[in-house]
């Protein structure tokens, strides 16, 4: 009898239904904690004041934070086959913070057509404003001759000066690309042969719209790659003056690569200039012997027809790979 007694009292109802309660109070609290780390409850706008919960703001008003970028590895944009979720690294970086940018614009006469020149000034501003106030930048600028308008400083000692540089930039003269990397070459070695920035990161970028030309003397006495009719200048032909091939007789794009300098380029094309005769022979120069690598985003084509912000995007992509080359 007693044995029966202790039986019932072991098969409690009420014991069992509390034990099932605790087992889904203790699978709801996972469920809501793991929402809650995945941001799927509270979310959080990573351009707010706080931005993200581990991380400094991504800017503020003021200006005095850097704009921070999202760098996703490459995998990250590849599906997974078995449909997986995963994991995937990223870092947050603020561009440029260690990157010394060289900047060499062709300003010769012909970037005046199809306000090919007001178009890259705006896209030029821009550029600059995305980087970080540590970074370093130079500029030059090349038509009948060269001019060095920004010299070596961080970004935050001259951006104005940078801004009303870009403002004055005007179109006028031939292209004398030769002597623009001459300078662009000295510039660059004298900043990493003195350590003028340590742990940077060194970059090329030139912009051009046409081949390398000199005028023509009289009689036209100029050594050639090639010749071309063009009713704009006649009795004068246009010529692709050998005299200014940055690859003639030595590959000055080649020097500045095996300094350990990429070398970006943006070749700016127009349908309705003269300039359209030559661009058989500009681009393989720019793409194949100039840029480091024949594909984006080392070479760059942009067409006068297309709108200003295709401009913009080719020069956000290209603060995108600075900022990978620092991660």
């Amino acid at each position: 009898m007693r044995f029966e007694e202790g039986r019932k009292s072991i098969k409690n109802p009420e014991s069992s239904g509390t034990g099932f309660f605790y087992i889904l109070l203790i699978i709801g609290f996972v469920i809501f904690a793991g929402t809650i780390l995945s941001g799927g409850s509270i979310p959080v706008n990573p351009n707010s004041p706080g931005g993200p919960p581990t991380l400094p703001p991504y800017f503020n008003i003021d200006g005095t934070q850097d704009k921070q970028r999202i760098i996703l590895p490459s995998e990250a944009l590849t599906p997974n086959p078995k449909g997986n979720l995963q994991l995937k690294t990223f870092k947050v970086n603020a561009c440029g913070r260690k990157s010394a940018i060289d900047i060499l614009i062709d300003t010769s006469g012909s970037m005046a057509d199809d306000d090919k020149l007001d178009k890259l000034k705006h896209a030029l501003e821009e550029f600059t404003k995305n980087l970080s106030k540590k970074s370093a930048i130079s500029i030059q600028t090349f038509s009948a001759y060269v001019e060095n308008i920004i010299p070596w400083d961080f970004y935050e000692n001259n951006k104005t000066q940078i801004q009303e540089e870009i403002d004055d930039l005007y179109a006028e003269g031939h292209t004398v690309m030769r002597d623009g990397f001459e300078v662009a070459r000295d510039n660059l070695n004298e900043a990493i042969t003195h350590d003028m920035f340590p742990g940077y990161n060194y970059a090329l970028l030139l912009i051009s719209d046409g081949v390398p030309e000199i005028p023509p003397p009289h009689p036209d006495t100029r050594d050639c790659l090639i010749r071309v009719e063009d009713p704009r200048t006649w009795p004068d032909l246009r010529c692709f003056a050998i005299a200014q091939d940055p690859r003639t007789p030595t590959s000055l794009p080649q020097e500045i690569k095996a300094m350990g300098v990429p070398i970006y380029v943006i070749g700016l094309y127009s349908n309705t200039t003269s300039d359209q005769l030559l661009q058989e022979y500009l681009e393989p120069l720019l793409k194949n012997d100039i840029a480091t690598s024949p594909s984006s985003p080392y070479y760059y084509y942009y067409n006068s027809e297309d709108s200003e912000e295709n401009l913009k995007k080719i020069f956000d992509d290209i603060v995108n790979k600075i900022c990978e080359d620092e991660v």
